[in-house]
């Protein structure tokens, strides 16, 4: 108690907090371990640097250390680089408390008795200021004076460049031990800690340019990064050697007269080289080549590191020195010269051998970059505690239905990842709390969430890893912190509108993969009180999809969809499906609408080039998905006066097996516009005039609230018409009926099902079809979904389309990026996976949401006559896998022999309207008494085996291979296929 009162007292009258208030504005690179990440921003590995940033004021000099390790670590001043006399800098984080330890050591080193002594000064002047660790880096903060009187321990901090040594150990030591183990990893250099001209207003230059030298040896070749201010500029060199590199400013792109930064890391000490030269090209000088040294010396060692194949120098100078052997920096391309040899000199003054490899190029060093929120006025980026240096290479503007897309006032997110860690930045437009989370159906239970602000009196970058809780019936929303604090601050800031937070995190600590996510966002426009205190609701939020670990380039701009601006122009009709003001009387909290509604007569064939919802803004938080569906060519009288109904768990399965064909698919999280392909578009003709659609809306209503909607699809058309007709596929289980049976009880229940090799070699042309888009189908069981492509016994991968997270209450269209290929014999293989483990009853086939699909739904051009392509599982190989006889139905005259025979031979090699009808007839027959039987048996894990064996194993005959063309029109196929394994998800190495 007596320490921390000492501790209050020194802090209130000043003793310490002398340092507090000196501002880190100068940073060096100590050294790197072997194989680290020298420049990130040029070869996008992992960062093992150790960094050193300080500041100082008249009287104290403040220090942080960024160091690669968990353990102890050091830092020292040295009469000649080597390890005796040295005045250390020693400290760790203790794993137990969390607790700073920082202390000032003196180090004596005896190579006769090879002895190495880290004794405790007598008089502690290093003063902790803060520190903190994560699973890869340590951080420590300290201050002290300049000169602090102690001449026997310390050594003062002064303005030449003065010897640094440096190490630390991967285990912090035992506190109840005296003893420290030897370090790890050892190393010296020179820092000149007082410096007051270039460096030192370069010191706080941000490198936010960056440029790759030399295509011939492409990413991993030289790269320089760059920053400047009004005066200065500095500039980081990552080249592929370990020898001399130099840069220079040429002024014609030739080596004669050009400006010449030169330098190396020393293999035996270490040490920076940085020098400023001047090449000449005479015939008549001896050698003809000469690379002199500058009399001014302007180029000033800002630090420098080298792993086994990498070397980093990074230095800073005026940008116009007034040198004579100068030349300028200024705002235009200017030539620049490029080199490096792979051994380093023997002396720094030379002489040294011929280049290995040398370029030229220009660069426009003064060129206005890309301002981001940061750098407006007003915004500091705090540094770095830690985390590794990831590019920010991915970006996405959070937008939801109602906001406008590129507007300011959108919240926006940028990441990039390496192989162990992702860093993100969210510009939000508020000055109060923000929030995103990782949500596993894109509500806000079970969201993991990164919660953070800057605080309004301190300027200190709050943020926090939460976890969220909410429960719709007892009306209750929990953000908690979590136990482990696994997001790490990188910085903040924020002006007058907006906030700016970025953070670092494991990727092994968190759900992220490699397709889309859903992720919800969320801010307020007020601060909290205190970091553990309430949390005001937020003024907004929202959920969109993303893929945090998706390396596939963007499609070039020749196969990209069309883009907003020529729907301005090419629209020229569009055609609404709307609720047209129906009443939602909210009698339930989830209720499933739909709508049958007559396409309008059109006077001419049309192309439809994007769909988009049209959403009532007073409804946005009832409404979680919409589908739209098309109806055959002709229906039953009755069912065309049927406009509104019920098309939940009770819906009349009647109406919605005659409209099966999925056109799309919205919610919350879809993109507000989806494009058709600009070669293709989706036919509307005057043949479909009368033709009906039905309009599907999924409606939350927690609330209970009576409201009039007029939510739906809206299909944007054009009168020009492109190359291709575009159309759509329903690939997947065609078994809506009781022989697709999913038991109950089961945590994972595959299902497969194929397009056969036989119908697309009949139905598609020669060159086959461009997939462009698909949507997964199945319901409130569906678990995940992956449609596969196979040519012969060769996958072809990635799949087409695939979602590993399935939720019914948000499907959406997934672009197919390139276009897939789809050629005659290929098969398409649809597998789902469902969970019945809160079911107590088998769940069969069908239509409505109490039983379950199986389906893709394919988008593609040209268009061909291919309506539907898939697996109907065979009756009496069905009732054999549940064990049920066709004599013991008979026996209990549930069937007849006619029947009988019907069950065994009803499907032929074509299939007529007679034949299906006798088919439908049958499972109406059998529907009864297969599900009275199944319902008084017992379900194991092995008695659902016989069923799952029935609907993975294609060698044994189970189904019948379905080729629609046409409506109602059907060829049936006896397929011949390998079975074929499970998918598995690649796995995700860190």
């Amino acid at each position: 108690m007596t320490l921390y009162w000492l501790r209050v007292f020194l802090v209130v009258f000043g003793l310490v907090s002398r340092t507090l208030a000196i501002e880190l504005d100068k940073t060096q690179i100590l050294g790197s371990m072997a194989n680290p990440q020298l420049s990130p921003a040029c070869t996008g590995e992992q960062s093992t640097n150790l960094l050193l940033q300080w500041g100082t004021n008249d009287s104290h000099i403040e220090v942080q250390l960024t160091y690669p390790t968990v353990g102890w670590m050091a830092m020292g001043l040295s009469p000649d680089g080597g390890m005796n006399d040295s005045d250390v800098l020693w400290g760790y984080v203790n794993d137990t408390t969390n607790a700073v330890i920082i202390q000032d050591r003196y180090l004596v080193a005896n190579l006769d008795t090879m002895t190495v002594k880290l004794v405790p000064d007598t008089q502690q002047d290093w003063r902790a200021v803060t520190g903190n660790k994560n699973a890869t880096h340590t951080v420590l903060r300290a201050g002290r004076k300049l000169v602090t009187g102690d001449t026997l321990q310390d050594r003062p901090f002064t303005n030449m460049a003065q010897p640094v040594i440096f190490s630390f150990s991967r285990k912090p030591p035992n506190p109840d031990s005296v003893h420290i183990k030897k370090h790890d990893f050892a190393s010296w250099t020179r820092v000149t800690f007082l410096q007051d001209k270039p460096a030192a207003a370069a010191a706080a230059i941000r490198l936010n340019r960056m440029q790759h030298l030399s295509s011939e040896l492409g990413d991993r070749g030289p790269c320089v990064e760059w920053g400047t201010n009004s005066t200065h500029i500095e500039v980081q060199l990552t080249y592929p050697t370990l020898g001399w590199m130099a840069f220079g400013l040429s002024p014609n792109g030739g080596m004669n007269n050009a400006d010449v930064l030169w330098g190396y890391v020393n293999d035996t000490s270490n040490e920076v080289v940085i020098q400023d030269r001047f090449l000449t090209v005479k015939m008549d000088q001896t050698p003809p080549v000469q690379l002199r040294l500058d009399d001014q010396q302007d180029w000033i060692a800002i630090g420098g590191s080298k792993n086994l194949s990498h070397t980093v120098l990074r230095a800073a100078r005026q940008l116009a020195t007034g040198d004579s052997m100068d030349r300028p920096f200024t705002n235009s391309d200017q030539p620049v010269i490029f080199s490096f040899h792979n051994n380093t000199p023997e002396f720094f003054n030379g002489p040294f051998k011929k280049h290995s490899f040398r370029g030229a190029t220009s660069v426009n060093f003064l060129k206005t970059s890309e301002v981001t929120a940061v750098d407006e006025p007003g915004f500091v980026l705090i540094q770095r505690h830690g985390s590794q240096k990831i590019v920010l290479n991915q970006t996405k503007e959070l937008v939801d239905l109602l906001s406008d897309v590129g507007s300011p006032k959108n919240p926006t997110i940028e990441w990039g990842t390496n192989d162990t860690h992702i860093e993100m930045q969210l510009t939000y437009p508020t000055r109060g709390w923000l929030a995103l989370g990782l949500s596993p159906d894109g509500g806000m239970d079970g969201a993991d969430v990164l919660f953070g602000y800057i605080n309004d009196t301190t300027n200190e970058v709050v943020l926090q890893d939460r976890s969220l809780m909410a429960s719709l019936e007892e009306m209750m929303v929990k953000l908690t912190l979590d136990k482990i604090q696994n997001w790490k601050v990188v910085g903040g800031s924020k002006n007058a509108t907006h906030t700016v937070l970025r953070a670092c995190r494991m990727l092994r600590t968190g759900p992220f993969t490699g397709e889309d996510q859903f992720v919800i966002f969320s801010y307020n426009r007020e601060t909290p009180d205190s970091m553990d205190g309430p949390i005001q609701k937020h003024h907004f939020r929202g959920v969109v999809t993303m893929n945090f670990l998706n390396t596939t380039p963007p499609v070039p701009k020749t196969l990209a969809y069309k883009e907003i601006p020529s729907l301005n122009t090419e629209v020229t009709k569009q055609l609404d499906f709307l609720m047209d003001n129906r009443t939602i009387e909210g009698n339930a909290d989830t209720n499933y609408y739909c709508k049958m509604i007559p396409i309008p007569l059109l006077d001419k064939k049309y192309h439809t080039i994007a769909t988009q919802p049209v959403v009532n803004t007073n409804n946005t938080k009832f409404i979680h998905h919409m589908l739209m569906y098309a109806c055959a060519s002709k229906l039953p009288e009755e069912i065309t006066k049927v406009t509104f109904f019920d098309c939940g768990p009770t819906h009349p399965d009647y109406v919605m097996q005659h409209c099966q064909n999925l056109l799309g698919a919205w919610a919350m999280g879809s993109k507000p516009t989806e494009y058709y392909p600009e070669d293709a578009g989706l036919p509307f003709t005057t043949e479909m005039s009368g033709m009906h659609m039905i309009l599907q809306i999924h409606y939350n209503n927690p609330e209970r609230a009576r409201f009039v909607d007029d939510s739906g699809f809206r299909f944007l058309l054009s009168e020009k018409l492109r190359k291709y007709d575009a159309g759509v596929i329903m690939a997947g289980v065609l078994s809506f009926d009781f022989t697709m049976t999913i038991p109950p009880g089961q945590t994972s229940f595959r299902l497969q099902s194929q397009c056969s090799d036989q119908c697309t070699a009949a139905a598609l042309p020669s060159d086959g079809i461009n997939i462009f888009n698909g949507i997964l189908h199945m319901h409130t069981r569906g678990r995940s979904a992956v449609a596969r492509h196979f040519r012969g016994s060769q996958e072809i991968t990635p799949p087409i389309v695939k979602n590993m997270n399935f939720d019914f209450n948000y499907q959406t269209s997934q672009a197919v990026q390139p276009t897939r290929k789809f050629l005659p014999g290929d098969r398409a293989v649809l597998e789902c996976t469902f969970s019945t483990v809160n079911e107590t009853q088998p769940v069969f086939g069908g239509e409505s949401t109490r039983e379950e699909m199986c389906l893709v739904f394919l988008f593609y051009y040209p268009k061909v006559d291919l309506n539907m392509c898939g697996s109907r599982y065979k009756v009496e190989k069905y009732l054999d896998a549940i064990g049920l006889r066709s004599n013991t139905l008979m026996r209990r005259r549930y069937i007849t022999q006619t029947s009988n025979e019907t069950m065994a031979h009803v499907f032929m090699p074509s299939m007529k309207e007679k034949e299906m009808l006798r088919y439908k007839n049958l499972i109406d027959t059998l529907k009864r008494p297969v599900r009275m039987y199944l319902g008084s048996q017992t379900w194991s894990e092995q008695d659902a085996k016989p069923l799952q064996d029935l609907y993975s194993s294609y060698s044994k005959g189970s189904y019948h291979g379905i080729c629609k063309r046409q409506w109602n029109s059907s060829l049936v196929l006896v397929d011949k296929v390998p079975d074929i394994p499970p998918y598995v998800e690649p796995a995700v190495t860190y």
